[in-house]
């Protein structure tokens, strides 16, 4: 396999977050040409997430929603495949526009967590 980078969104539990994914990942796909992963632990959705590149990992049952989406974001380093770079992105980050794959030209050390506080310009 060779070595991609990836764009990585984590999310869990109520159908709000669910559907706020649904509406960052649509948006992402149309700009995007880097493969598109979601974290998340599959038993606490409302909903099904509507996308082909999910990863299932089970968080500790006595976490909260919130609690086991932060446990999945601090657990990336060992949940992703190495071999991979990516740039986390929050599920209300609308990265909607041409050349959204220039980030990984920023990239640092094994997951890049793009910056949310900035105008789209800088983004």
């Amino acid at each position: 396999m060779s070595r991609e980078e990836r764009f990585v969104f984590v999310v869990c539990g109520s159908s709000a977050h669910i559907e706020t994914l649904h509406v960052a990942l649509h948006h992402l796909r149309r700009f995007a040409d880097n493969p598109i992963v979601v974290v998340t632990d599959a038993r606490r959705n409302a909903l099904p997430i509507s996308h082909d590149r999910v990863i299932d990992s089970p968080t500790p049952e006595r976490l909260s929603d919130a609690q086991a989406a932060i446990f999945l974001k601090t657990s990336l380093h060992h949940i992703l495949d190495p071999e991979h770079r990516y740039c986390y992105l929050d599920t209300d980050v609308l990265a909607a526009r041409p050349g959204v794959d220039q980030i990984f030209m920023y990239r640092f050390g094994p997951v890049t967590f793009a910056t949310d506080h900035c105008r789209m310009r800088y983004f």
